[in-house]
């Protein structure tokens, strides 16, 4: 299942930069692709309980262990470095496309949780459910923000809209996930505190992107 997420993120990457007809080149997509996956396993191995001489493991390299935010965090990190360094012109575009990629693979991830029977939340009475489905939930949420960023609003505001949209509802189904294997501190999950850093910054990328507008229209 994550062979076919990250399938449909490069697939809906590929698709989205041609449309918008801006050049990215192999380097860029191969770069954001380990940064996305060095970013879900670092975050994994601080938070899980796995231990370190099982690094090295076949299973762990190249199966499951991944933490989404992690990676998330690693295709910011690699983009921003990458885009400095080669001064791409354009580059907020290509950033946007590649979360409106990322949101695509994200819906199938969440689909495979569900079928392998992972991440569900807490106990609940709904008739026939014996846990929340958070997996559906947020599976939901994820194409209903697609959906808006995709049609609904300037391309160059997806990223601050995705990181307060998507962190803001992260931080809620938080406490139906009693995540507790990833750390809870301080009544806190560690999604959540990741969740508190990225609102902000989606915010103060939309107040930039707001501000930069309005200076070019003066």
């Amino acid at each position: 299942m994550l062979g076919i997420a990250l399938a449909v993120s490069i697939a809906e990457f590929l698709r989205l930069q041609k449309q918008y007809k801006v050049k990215a080149s192999l380097s860029f997509i191969v770069s954001s692709v380990l940064g996305t996956w060095l970013g879900a396993k670092i975050l994994y191995l601080l938070s899980g309980p796995l231990a370190l001489t099982e690094i090295l493991n076949f299973s762990f390299l190249f199966g499951g262990g991944f933490v989404f935010y992690g990676g998330l965090i690693g295709l910011m990190l690699t983009q921003f470095i990458y885009l400095q360094l080669a001064r791409k012109d354009r580059s907020w575009l290509l950033v946007s496309i590649s979360i409106l990629a990322v949101i695509k693979g994200h819906i199938i991830g969440r689909l495979g949780c569900f079928l392998t029977g992972c991440c569900f939340g807490r106990a609940c009475d709904l008739p026939g459910i014996s846990h929340h489905p958070t997996q559906l939930y947020e599976m939901v949420l994820l194409i209903i923000l697609y959906s808006f960023l995709r049609f609904k609003t300037s391309i160059l505001k997806v990223l601050p809209l995705y990181l307060i949209i998507y962190g803001v509802f992260r931080f809620l189904i938080e406490f139906l996930r009693a995540d507790t294997i990833r750390g809870i501190y301080f009544g806190l999950s560690t999604s959540q505190y990741i969740s508190l850093l990225l609102i902000p910054l989606g915010v103060m990328l939309l107040w930039r992107h707001c501000s930069n507008k309005d200076n070019s229209k003066s």
